[in-house]
């Protein structure tokens, strides 16, 4: 037996050699090179820094927003703001109707100092 193994022992040769090759360059077109690698690595590292650049300026903008929100009168404020305006409306109707009548004794007052007090007044 060995002595054919011996005769066809370059056959054999250049076959585990084909094997071999194809082996290679079957892992070679499956697995990245290390310069592939570490130019994804630095892409994705590049892109990572600007995502947080980002977030840092959307907090930096939420925080205000929340500020501002947080000094805003709330619901409950709001309704008792529009109830005390309604009572302030119903106020000055009254005034007014009181403001009515003074208006009128002015009136009859003022037509009476012109008229020199020679009218009577009922």
């Amino acid at each position: 037996m060995w002595e054919i193994i011996n005769d066809w022992k370059g056959i054999l040769w250049g076959i585990i050699a084909a094997a071999a090759g194809g082996a290679w360059w079957g892992l070679k077109k499956r697995f990245v090179t290390r310069e592939e690698f570490d130019k994804e690595v630095q892409e994705i590292s590049r892109k990572h820094t600007a995502l947080r650049d980002e977030q840092s300026t959307i907090s930096v903008r939420l925080e205000k927003i929340e500020s501002v929100l947080k000094d805003l009168p709330k619901a409950k404020d709001l309704h008792d703001l529009t109830l005390t305006l309604s009572d302030f409306r119903g106020d000055f109707k009254a005034v007014g109707v009181k403001v009515d009548r003074v208006e009128k004794q002015v009136d009859r007052i003022d037509e009476y100092m012109r008229d020199g007090g020679s009218r009577v007044v009922q």
